[in-house]
């Protein structure tokens, strides 16, 4: 095993992180970028449609996506105007909208999983067979360390 000191491979983490940053970003603008949305309505729209059918609260989708509500409501409301997303009054809280994916927005989720799927299926097959699970096992982890250790300004 490796046993390298923390400073040196913080400082890797940090620039394999961007760079993965870079790569999937390009990759998310491109994909997105022919279906005519940008980046955060095509995340929002894939939020709401993972919904049981029952709609989503957007503030679960800021939630989710880690938006402020009123970013949330802006792109919803360009998803509208392009009839992928509707909203609707709760029938349990008559004060709150739930957002609903269109047919259309249905359709669109349909055609944007399934090119992200074969871009994924693409990347694996890069990767020899035998060490897969090992890449998305690590994957698994960093997440979680990620989310446990939060934070990542430098004024803190």
């Amino acid at each position: 095993m490796h046993s390298k000191p923390l400073e040196p491979l913080a400082r890797e983490l940090r620039q394999l992180l961007a760079e993965l940053s870079r790569v999937t970003q390009l990759v998310e603008k491109s994909e997105v970028g022919c279906c005519g949305l940008t980046l955060a309505q095509c995340h929002l729209l894939l939020v709401v449609a993972q919904g049981e059918g029952g709609g989503t609260a957007p503030s679960d989708v800021a939630t989710t996506l880690g938006l402020d509500l009123s970013t949330v409501s802006r792109v919803a409301d360009g998803l509208v105007r392009q009839n992928l997303l509707v909203r609707e009054v709760d029938p349990a809280d008559r004060r709150r909208n739930l957002l609903f994916p269109t047919a259309a927005g249905k359709e669109l989720v349909r055609f944007i999983n399934q090119g992200m799927n074969t871009y994924a299926r693409t990347v694996l097959e890069q990767i020899p067979a035998d060490k897969r699970f090992a890449v998305l096992e690590s994957l698994y982890l960093l997440i979680a360390a990620l989310r446990k250790a939060k934070g990542g300004c430098c004024c803190e």
